[in-house]
């Protein structure tokens, strides 16, 4: 067993609103968490290659106070999300050739 994986977890949004910020612009392995802090429910919007990793993240770092998790709303290919357009290349301006006055 190779002890010294760590998994990719992104978190997108934390401590968020999960009606504003839950939206079909996020990428589709996202997933909406939430626990307990002090007795207040807070959400994150996080990805993971696997939702298995995002849950063993939550579940060691909150233990008893996770309650949940449920995929988002996204419907952006992940590779595709948060990526900037290329800026379109500059064309050369051509000189005219200067005609000798007559």
């Amino acid at each position: 067993m190779n002890t010294n994986y760590t998994p990719n977890i992104s978190i997108l949004h934390q401590n968020c609103k999960p009606d504003e910020d839950n939206n079909t612009k996020l990428p589709y392995n996202a997933y909406l968490t939430w626990y307990k802090v002090d007795d207040i429910i807070q959400y994150d919007i996080a990805m993971a290659d696997k939702a298995s990793e995002l849950f063993d993240y939550y579940y060691d770092n909150y233990q008893k106070n996770f309650i949940g998790m449920e995929q988002s709303k996204g419907m952006v290919a992940p590779n595709r999300w948060n990526v900037q357009a290329p800026q379109p290349k500059k064309r050369k301006k051509r000189r005219r050739k200067e005609e000798p006055n007559e």
